[in-house]
């Protein structure tokens, strides 16, 4: 009897951890399917990928990918993830092998892409911070425009970049430093993408346009 009864809380004990990990990976599929769904409504073709081990605590504040060559990764592809619905920078492949590939993240501080203040025309150099993972650094902004820009502008990637499509979200400023003897301003945005808990990430291999995703 007690052999019993032991035989059967296992089988309990088994469909409960069965019960578990079901249902950890429909919520795994059905963000994926969310994510999906927002991507497709804009002009990227993007490689999905997970993420499989960090190297957030070095120099190079890196991450590698279970996609590689063999997916049609290559270095300078950029990497973005959907926060709150939206596309936003995460960073962009490093360093590619058949089947992963490391990423560098937008808080490299080898990390440079020209930005603009969303709704306007002032362009400047967004840079990482190194092991500030809180902030992004925003350079070359003339002096003239300090009365233009605000606390909580949204930053987006610019036309002048060669690997990012114009207008995908990097963050919001949250400092600006205008000093009368600089002819530039400073600013300090903070970034849409967080680093931490990052489990999906999807890499834009080409842009796409409308017609030919309609085809």
């Amino acid at each position: 009897m007690i052999e019993k009864v032991n035989n059967m809380q296992e089988k309990i004990i088994n469909y409960e951890e069965k019960i578990t990990k079901y249902n950890v990976i429909l919520e795994e599929n059905k963000r994926l399917k969310n994510n999906l769904g927002i991507l497709q409504s804009i002009e990227f073709s993007v490689e999905y990928a997970s993420v499989i081990s960090n190297d957030l605590l070095s120099a190079d504040i890196s991450f590698l990918i279970d996609k590689g060559e063999r997916n049609n990764i290559h270095k300078n592809n950029p990497v973005i993830v959907v926060i709150k619905g939206k596309p936003v920078i995460l960073g962009k492949v490093m360093e590619v092998y058949d089947d992963t590939a490391r990423v560098m993240t937008i808080f490299n501080k080898q990390f440079y892409i020209p930005a603009k203040i969303m709704g306007s025309n002032n362009i400047g150099l967004i840079n990482g911070m190194g092991s500030n993972h809180n902030y992004l650094s925003m350079s070359y902004i003339p002096y003239a425009y300090k009365n233009d820009i605000k606390i909580g502008d949204i930053v987006v990637s610019s036309s002048l970049s060669l690997i990012f499509p114009e207008g995908l979200k990097i963050g919001v400023v949250k400092e600006i430093v205008a000093n009368d003897y600089d002819s530039s301003l400073k600013l300090y945005i903070e970034p849409y993408a967080t680093i931490g808990q990052i489990e999906d990430v999807f890499i834009i291999t080409k842009s796409v346009k409308k017609d030919e995703r309609e085809e």
